[in-house]
């Protein structure tokens, strides 16, 4: 990546002249367009309007980014190929980048960073996500004025200012690099001002590391508070289509490849979904974490050889979400070229056993299935609950296994399944034949980060649905306590789940909106464990502990001490997050008496509390 100098390095006055002529020739050809068009010449109403077209073109590149960050730009940068990021910033983000290098360049100063930020908070945007995560506008405000007066210097010397200059060019360089490589990582096809803030606020310095820890906040708190308000203000009304997807009758299409080299696949298509379709409905392919996971999916499946790879990871956790996020892709021409312009398809096992009368039966529909998606030359299969194929063929249970093992023996096809652990071990593993035809990926749960931005996107879908806004605090307090308490389930299920029950519960009691308070209070009842701050009577008790033992318990000092110390850390949220709270191990009878704290004693072995 790199960032054209060249219409930064001219004075303030160039500048305005390069902007002035720019303007003045666009009004120009536009108003020559309008009047060759409307003339009575055929000739000169052509020429007219390829001057519109172009004056058009012209204009819709300066205000909504003169290239797109696509597919073909990630692999230029994959390449190490050069990429000018200048021309990904649409109007307003250029304007906002200029502004405040004319401010900064007036004012003397040698940094550019609050000025950037003093005219990001006039976008409406990012004030609003702000206002979402709880940070207080007023002291941002402060700290920015705070920040230019410090750094402005009017009166300095020409050489002095030259020299600052180049200071501001490299800033802004640096600045511009950083937007755009946020900008990647939102998926937005040109640099927008929210991405320019986080690049800011990303920054490793003083100044900015002080602002952000005034706020309480995090970056990454601000980074997914801005995904929330892009949801709102962009993203909404898509997550909604992919919604519809589980209500909405789906009407397949016949599709070949775009070299024509493809054969249509009939009987495969009555038995499975397209999700290479799904994706380009724009109805699937959103994807939080496992990345990981993901690439090492997608280099099995683009192998000449050993092509198959079976998901192994708990319900839930985001297995399906892969497999979509690769039908994504593959529309986007993001993949390797071993699997470009594939259709991945999902094979319904019930559909496919549904009124056999006998494995035999069975058998000769799975075989009937691989023949076409074999001559299709275009078909990558996703078998979801994969241990199934490995069942016995008796009457009532599959046996595909059998029809599939010389197709997948021979890597005709990419094929990647999914399964649970359990059943791995219990089914899959049993088959070392079967086990060895596909390349293990073990899906993890998500960590805490990856669940709150998945819950960020979730909560934008379930606001609707129970008019409660859900604030960022309440969704971090949502994480958090589902990590730490409700174990029932993986991330993010278990997240998710609370999320509704937490809507759910404000929805009844009448809130508009939900916090942090009301998702701890949920959690205590369900858990039966006192989980918000320590209050009154309970914190008297907690602050003299070791004298309410006492009164029932002489001497023990050390013992007293360790147990009081434990639990005032588990009640202020510094015990460890999984697990029982302490462990302690009691060697003598002596110390039976603790049973009346709720410790019971075993001598010797350790007690968990």
């Amino acid at each position: 990546m790199y960032f054209d100098r060249q219409y930064f390095s001219l004075s303030r006055i160039e500048r305005f002249l390069v902007d002035l002529f720019f303007y003045l020739i666009g009004a120009f050809l536009v108003i020559c367009g309008l009047i060759l068009i409307s003339g009575p010449e055929l000739r000169l109403n052509f020429f007219g309007a390829l001057i519109l077209v172009f004056a058009g073109d012209t204009f819709w590149r300066l205000f909504f980014g003169e290239h797109r960050i696509d597919s073909r730009i990630i692999k230029s940068l994959q390449a190490n190929r050069r990429v000018e990021v200048g021309k990904f910033f649409n109007f307003e983000s250029f304007n906002i980048l200029k502004t405040a290098f004319n401010r900064a360049e007036t004012a003397g100063s040698s940094s550019l960073v609050f000025f950037v930020l003093h005219e990001l908070l006039r976008h409406e945007s990012i004030r609003e996500s702000l206002q979402r995560i709880g940070a207080k506008i007023s002291l941002f405000e402060d700290e920015i004025d705070r920040g230019i007066s410090e750094d402005s210097k009017t009166n300095v010397d020409s050489v002095y200012r030259n020299s600052i200059k180049e200071s501001l060019i490299s800033e802004l360089e640096k600045i511009s690099q950083a937007a755009f490589s946020q900008a990647l990582e939102f998926n937005d096809p040109v640099v927008l001002p929210p991405s320019i803030f986080v690049a800011l606020i990303s920054l490793k310095t003083q100044s900015i590391f002080e602002l952000v820890a005034k706020t309480g906040l995090t970056v990454n708190d601000f980074k997914n508070s801005l995904i929330f308000e892009k949801l709102v203000r962009r993203v909404g009304s898509k997550i909604l289509r992919q919604r519809a997807l589980a209500s909405g009758e789906f009407e397949k299409t016949i599709r070949v490849n775009r070299a024509w080299t493809s054969r249509p696949t009939p009987y495969l298509d009555n038995l499975a979904d397209d999700l290479t379709e799904f994706a380009r409905k724009g109805w699937i392919g959103f994807l939080i974490g496992h990345e990981n996971e993901y690439q090492s999916m997608v280099n099995i499946l683009s192998r000449e050889q050993r092509n198959n790879a079976v998901l192994i990871g708990s319900e839930e956790i985001g297995k399906s979400s892969m497999i979509d996020h690769l039908a994504l892709n593959i529309i986007k021409d993001n993949v390797p070229e071993k699997i470009f312009d594939k259709r991945l398809v999902k094979l319904d096992l019930t559909k496919v056993t549904a009124g056999a009368s006998n494995a035999g039966e069975v058998q000769e529909r799975f075989k009937k299935v691989m023949q076409e998606a074999v001559m299709a030359k275009n078909i990558i299969l996703y078998i979801p609950d994969l241990h199934n194929l490995a069942l016995t063929t008796s009457i009532g249970q599959l046996g595909g296994f059998e029809a599939l093992e010389p197709i997948l023996s021979a890597s005709l096809i990419p094929v990647v399944g999914a399964t649970s652990p359990k059943l791995y071990r219990q089914i899959i593993e049993l088959n070392p034949k079967f086990k060895d035809l596909f390349e293990t990926i073990k899906v993890e749960e998500l960590s805490q980060e990856e669940t709150l931005k998945l819950l960020v996107y979730e909560s934008f879908i379930l606001e609707k649905d129970w008019k409660v806004i859900t604030g960022y605090p309440a969704l971090k307090k949502i994480v958090e306590l589902a990590f730490r308490y409700l174990h029932s389930k993986p991330l993010p299920r278990v997240s998710l789940d609370l999320l509704q029950e937490a809507l759910s519960q404000a929805k009844q009691r009448g809130e508009r909106i939900l916090t942090p308070e009301m998702v701890a209070d949920l959690v205590s009842r369900k858990t039966k464990v006192p989980i918000s701050i320590a209050k009154d009577k309970e914190a008297e008790t907690l602050l003299n502990l070791e004298q309410k033992i006492h009164e029932k318990l002489i001497n023990q000092e050390e013992a007293v001490e360790l147990v009081s110390s434990a639990m005032r850390q588990y009640r202020t949220g510094l015990s460890r997050e999984k697990g029982p709270i302490s462990s302690f191990l009691f060697v003598n009878s002596s110390f039976n008496s603790l049973g009346s704290v709720g410790i019971k004693s075993q001598s010797p072995s350790s007690v968990p509390v």
